[in-house]
């Protein structure tokens, strides 16, 4: 898949302003796959700061380079949440509002864990009950399972499922008729 395809596959939700976060990993096997990424992420920086959307390289293994597309608006909401605050000082997150402290301990957590730091699920706007839940039953007993295994109010997020995929489709409907993401983000005035 081409980048575009790619980033559409897996962030159209937070690109179109649904989801607060996504993550994707890139393949980077050589050193020519790795300019080519930094030069693609760099051509998209400011139609993406134009739209609210930054990124962040979260960790590197191997031949993949896992990145986070936020939209630090709607993160800042979520931690506002006592419950959400609650939950990341319980894993030594500092109790500040500056987002990027957040993510900074968010990547430390990812390279120093020996698991993969559930309470990602948080910045990804997953319901806090069902990242609470999902760490407490070890992702098993869950109700269902779509972009997160729910636990709570099975019925709203088969909701957000849906407009999470109706979303992505649309999006990728205008990227294979020859859009482009920019042309999606930041369309002629």
């Amino acid at each position: 898949m081409s980048f575009e395809e790619t980033l559409v596959y897996y962030c159209a939700p937070t690109l179109t302003g649904l989801k607060s976060a996504s993550m994707v990993s890139f393949s980077v096997k050589t050193e020519a796959d790795e300019k080519v990424l930094k030069s693609t992420l760099s051509s998209y920086k400011s139609c993406f700061k134009c739209k609210g959307i930054l990124f962040m390289e979260l960790a590197r293994q191997r031949e993949h380079v896992l990145i986070l597309f936020y939209r630090p608006k709607i993160l800042k909401i979520l931690f506002n949440s006592p419950q959400v605050r609650e939950m990341l000082q319980q894993y030594d997150y500092p109790s500040t509002e500056e987002l990027k402290k957040l993510l900074i301990h968010l990547k430390q957590r990812i390279a120093h864990c020996q698991s993969f730091p559930h309470e990602i699920g948080l910045f990804l706007g997953y319901p806090p009950k069902d990242v609470l839940s999902f760490i407490e039953h070890h992702g098993q007993d869950y109700l269902c399972c779509g972009y997160w295994k729910v636990y709570h109010n099975e019925d709203s997020a088969r909701k957000l499922f849906a407009s999470y995929a109706k979303c992505t489709k649309h999006v990728w409907k205008i990227i294979k008729s020859g859009g482009s993401i920019e042309s999606v983000l930041c369309p002629a005035s």
